[in-house]
């Protein structure tokens, strides 16, 4: 593939800046409801960088999964920015570029070639799948986990070309600092072991005939056990931290052969949006069943398929079974087979795993061409031409990210029966004030979902602002059945009784708002003393007192 005569530092330039440009209308995004409030407006990242913020990133695994460079990030951009939502978005644009010049790089170090690379880092810089990691400020962790998994892979190739030991060093020190931005880089380990196939070709190739696995692959695997035993600590931290707030499915909710079917599906949907991406959504609604036996089949079959011909083209073109693999490989955390989260996939999964896929078309690519004898420009012509549809794609996903209106009115459009896109999107009306709107998005929600909390409480304020008490009573009556204990809830309904006129059940809603208030909260909260003088007033408004009401144990 001939490209123009541009040095290898040009073309690092021109891969940072083209993303930076393509992606630029970010700068002007607000934040949006989802996760941003959890993140950004977290406590310790509104205080800024400080000593105690900078203890909780790394001691706190309830939260945070051990994601603790994104906290350190986010800390300091609010030092910086203060709540500006622009140089939040400047901070993960900035990042992108910078890991887009660093791919092409480390692509060049491995394998010296400059047109492939280019082409894959321009393919990482321009994909729409991206869009969701660099406009959603909460996805901090994937553009710094990916930063300093490159940065292993830079130094990985170093030890491996001058044989010095500190090169190992360094490697584990930035896979280190990539654990510490995602703990699902966990197969990072691996995948330096499918370099070693290659480019570095460090190991024996793939062989059909029967025999031992090559005492070579042994020695390199046991090079890398240190790097093996940092990642099994982190899995651990990661799966203790899920599986602490319930996000992690157990055998007998999720059964092992359903995972394994949805995890070929899943494996299958992530290539063809690589291929094909459109109507992607902020949230896939997770399935809690197995697929279609038709869709496992054949997402099976076509996962068996490019693995067969990855090793049956592996003596021409290697770099087949390594793209594959590194697909493979990296995105496995995040295919299903450990339900921990509430959905089946994401767009953000894909912002490491994806090198991988462009890897084979880079070097595909001027193979294929090379091979039906097209003439020299045909491969930049092709680049070109893949680089500019990226770039559409991604033009036009971007206005999704605008605001949480525009993200969730997508999501509903791209996934009309998912209750989380329609309680996102009743919530964005409801703030902008449409709150008649709002009540068809949460009621869809309910119909799809009926233990979805925060549309019964949501549906409750919308009915409150319409002054329907006795519907937003039922509402949040709901939420209690499926929360018995939100602080929050119980506090508007002591409101609710009290204006409807029904002077025990607001003394005795308000009275476990107190109480919840008090334990978890402390007397000095401002709330806490709100529920407090609310409970004063309605002694006096109704001429009761403290001793006429059952204990609170009692009333739980």
């Amino acid at each position: 593939m001939k490209l123009p005569p541009l040095s290898p530092s040009g073309i690092a330039c021109l891969i940072f800046f083209a993303p930076a440009a393509v992606f630029s209308p970010v700068i002007g995004f607000d934040f949006v409801s989802y996760d941003d409030p959890i993140y950004v407006d977290n406590v310790y990242v509104r205080q800024g960088l400080t000593l105690q913020g900078v203890a909780w990133a790394f001691t706190e695994t309830h939260q945070n999964f051990a994601q603790s460079l994104p906290w350190l990030s986010l800390m300091l951009d609010s030092d910086i920015y203060g709540r500006n939502p622009a140089g939040f978005h400047f901070t993960s644009l900035f990042l992108h570029s910078l890991n887009s010049a660093l791919l092409f790089g480390v692509l060049l170090a491995l394998t010296g070639r400059k047109g492939p690379s280019a082409l894959a880092a321009a393919l990482f810089a321009l994909h729409p799948l991206h869009v969701e990691s660099v406009a959603w400020i909460s996805d901090r962790k994937d553009l710094l986990a990916t930063l300093f998994a490159l940065l292993m892979l830079a130094a990985y190739n170093r030890y491996v070309k001058t044989g010095r030991r500190r090169w190992m060093g360094w490697t584990g020190l930035a896979l280190l600092f990539s654990l510490f931005g995602k703990p699902a880089m966990v197969t990072l380990p691996f995948l330096l072991l499918v370099l070693d196939f290659w480019p570095l070709n460090r190991l024996s190739p793939p062989s059909s005939a029967a025999g031992n696995v090559p005492p070579r692959v042994l020695g390199l695997a046991l090079e890398k056990a240190p790097l093996l035993i940092l990642t099994g600590v982190f899995s651990w931290i990661a799966y203790f931290g899920h599986e602490s707030i319930g996000l992690v499915a157990t055998r007998e909710s999720f059964p092992v052969t359903a995972r394994l079917g949805n995890a070929l599906v899943n494996y299958a949907v992530y290539v063809y949006q690589f291929v094909w991406p459109h109507d992607l959504s902020v949230h896939y609604p997770i399935s809690w069943t197995l697929h279609p036996l038709e869709e496992v089949l054949g997402a099976g079959a076509l996962l068996v398929a490019i693995t067969a011909a990855g090793f049956a083209v592996w003596k021409k073109a290697p770099f087949v079974l390594t793209g594959w693999f590194w697909f493979l490989g990296t995105i496995l955390p995040m295919v299903g087979l450990i339900k921990a989260a509430d959905m089946e996939r994401a767009d953000r999964y894909m912002y490491f795993p994806m090198i991988g896929l462009a890897l084979i078309v880079a070097w595909g690519l001027p193979a294929l061409l090379k091979g039906a004898r097209a003439p020299s420009w045909a491969a930049g012509a092709a680049a070109c031409v893949l680089a500019a549809a990226c770039l559409a794609g991604s033009v036009k996903q971007l206005p999704v990210w605008e605001n949480s209106r525009t993200l969730f009115a997508n999501a509903v459009k791209a996934t009309p029966d998912n209750p989380m896109a329609h309680n996102g999107l009743g919530a964005a009306l409801y703030e902008a004030g449409e709150t008649e709107k709002s009540l068809k998005h949460f009621q869809k929600t309910l119909q799809l979902d009926s233990g979805y909390f925060y549309a019964w409480h949501n549906l409750g304020n919308a009915y409150t602002d319409l002054q329907r008490y006795p519907e937003a009573i039922r509402s949040l009556q709901s939420a209690l059945k499926i929360n018995p204990n939100h602080v929050v809830v119980h506090f508007k309904l002591g409101d609710l009784y009290d204006r409807v006129g029904e002077a025990k059940k607001a003394i005795e809603h308000t009275r476990l708002a107190e109480f919840l208030l008090l334990k978890n909260y402390g007397p000095e909260f401002s709330k806490t003393r709100e529920a407090q003088a609310r409970l004063k007033d309605y002694y006096a408004k109704y001429k009761m007192r403290p001793e006429q009401f059952p204990t609170i144990v009692e009333l739980r």
